[in-house]
């Protein structure tokens, strides 16, 4: 496990550092939050599998609340979803609350392994995977990407 200070760095270097990485999280912390509301949209969309494409298709990216009903007529390649996810996604501001939200009455039983298309536990998956990926996309950001956010 690393630890915040690497005893073999001056201080002067050790700040030096610490002024870079805040500089790098301060300057990109609104591009940040924008890439992971889209990497995790995204991966949850792609994620879902598809009988139909209604679950693929009603998944709703919001702000200020989440999103209400399954509006979407089923579209097996989920573009009605990954629209909205990329409109909000892109103006979503850092002051706001991000959803990405499912309604259909059978997400939970998809995510529990319910379809052979994919593993119990996707929604899970995806949102980890699109962490990760803005993760390894910002390595100032988050030098100890073990548990860091987002």
């Amino acid at each position: 496990m690393g630890s915040i200070f690497d005893h073999s760095k001056t201080m002067d270097q050790f700040a030096a550092e610490q002024r870079r990485r805040a500089r790098a999280v301060g300057v990109n912390f609104e591009r940040i939050f924008r890439q992971t509301v889209l990497a995790v949209g995204g991966a949850a969309i792609q994620a879902t599998p598809v009988k139909s494409g209604h679950a693929r298709n009603n998944w709703l990216t919001t702000t200020g609340a989440p999103g209400q009903g399954t509006p979407n007529a089923p579209d097996r390649t989920g573009s009605a979803a990954t629209t909205q996810l990329t409109n909000t996604g892109v103006a979503v501001k850092v002051d706001e609350t991000a959803y990405v939200t499912n309604n259909v009455p059978y997400i939970g039983r998809l995510n529990a392994g319910h379809s052979k298309q994919a593993p119990a536990g996707f929604i899970e998956k995806a949102v980890e995977a699109g962490r990760a990926t803005v993760r390894a996309a910002n390595p100032l950001a988050f030098p100890n990407s073990g548990d860091s956010t987002p």
